[in-house]
């Protein structure tokens, strides 16, 4: 089975981004890094 991701922006999404980009990226890095593991244990 495949999936995709879509991730919606808005405005002051993109500004809270951009005040700590560092953050949100190691934020993200991690919920991705969960999704993937959870994926993998599965097959």
């Amino acid at each position: 089975m495949k999936y995709a991701l879509v991730i919606f922006e808005t405005d002051e999404s993109r500004h809270r981004i951009r005040t700590d980009r560092a953050a949100h990226r190691a934020a993200y890095e991690t919920w991705i890094g969960k999704i993937a593991a959870a994926g993998s244990s599965s097959t």
